[in-house]
């Protein structure tokens, strides 16, 4: 029997979980989160009562056979994942986070304090900032008046990123995890690993241009582009917002994931901010809100995840063949629920109510 034939489909947008959220809520106030990559379930668990995520599973619980093809490794996602998904949603906030802000908003004061215009400032980001959301978590406020920036360099990266599909690589993963085969089938011909991330933040980027004015910087990509190594990619685009700097006149506060692009671009004459990953995992506070970011963050770096509530275990995947570029602007996720469940019939009423 195919995947999709025990199960109600339904075509979510992140803002739109919430319904089913509301219903999963009446079987159990616990969700538990299983992962495809790990044995150990749940892999996180959401207290209710609390108001907490506990993490169950750690670096040890995701190693992998030492023969296992490289290509094959680097389509298996690991724990490493599982902070990006919590950084990306907004739950684990950067250890350096006030320092930035503060930083940002003094400036703003002090461009306020001229009566005759300041040199202007804005925010540069790179490449691993909208793969990981940073532009949304870090833009709240009054910082939304700050102008941002991003180097046509970033998309030119991304898109080369976002090309790649499975394929073939489903059957290893298969066999190598037997007891995920079915749910993984699915995946065959969407987007790798690293490729569902690049299209998650080619869709921050359409979202810092549409909430955030967000100003594109011309940089005509060299031929070699697509050949060049990650480094050689970051330097490329520091130099494009070096160039910009200087022939604009203008002062970028360059933000980046990467600690050795951070010291690159310092050495260029760019101000910089390095957005250290917390370390911190002990009393992780959640709501509903960053429920569903989360579970969407998580499908994106999983591909899927399944979500068991009582004795109903639903399945939430971030891609599907076919998915446009359209529906991964608007963060849809494909939600599988068990047909014989009563949650069904009340979903689609609230989503018809909520839609009209």
């Amino acid at each position: 029997m195919n995947l999709e034939d025990r199960f109600e489909k339904f075509l979510i947008h992140e803002d739109e979980l919430q319904v089913i959220l509301n219903e999963l809520y009446k079987e159990s106030e616990k969700f538990e989160i299983m992962l495809p990559f790990t044995l150990r379930e749940p892999a996180l668990e959401i207290n209710f009562e609390t108001l907490e995520i506990k993490i169950n599973v750690g670096k040890n619980d995701f190693q992998l056979p030492v023969k296992t093809a490289k290509k094959v490794k680097s389509e298996i996602s690991n724990y490493g994942d599982v902070l990006d998904a919590l950084f990306s949603a907004g739950i684990l906030k950067p250890e350096n986070e006030n320092e930035i802000i503060n930083f940002l908003k003094n400036k703003m004061m002090e461009a306020e304090k001229f009566t005759s215009s300041p040199r202007p400032f804005a925010i540069a980001f790179d490449t691993n900032c909208f793969m990981l959301k940073v532009p949304s978590n870090l833009l709240q406020k009054e910082l939304r008046k700050i102008p941002c920036v991003y180097s046509e360099l970033v998309l030119e990266e991304l898109g080369l990123l976002a090309q790649h599909k499975l394929n073939g690589i489903i059957e290893h993963l298969k066999q190598l995890y037997p007891s995920s085969a079915h749910e993984l089938s699915f995946l065959r011909y969407c987007e790798t690993r690293i490729a569902r991330r690049a299209k998650m933040g080619i869709a921050e980027v359409n979202k810092l241009q549409i909430e955030h004015a967000g100003k594109t910087i011309g940089a005509k990509p060299p031929n070699n582009f697509s050949t060049l190594s990650s480094v050689e990619r970051d330097n490329q685009i520091i130099e494009s917002y070096v160039k910009y700097q200087e022939e604009r006149k203008v002062e970028l506060i360059f933000l980046t994931t990467d600690n050795n692009a951070n010291i690159r671009a310092a050495t260029k004459g760019l101000a910089t901010f390095y957005i250290k990953q917390p370390t911190n995992l002990s009393n992780i506070k959640i709501n509903y809100k960053s429920l569903t970011k989360l579970l969407y963050t998580l499908s994106v770096m999983f591909g899927y995840i399944k979500l068991r509530t009582g004795f109903t275990t639903t399945l939430i995947y971030s891609t599907w063949p076919g998915k446009t570029f359209k529906e991964w602007k608007s963060d849809l996720m494909k939600i599988l629920i068990p047909k014989d469940i009563k949650a069904t019939q009340n979903i689609r009423k609230h989503l018809a109510v909520l839609r009209t």
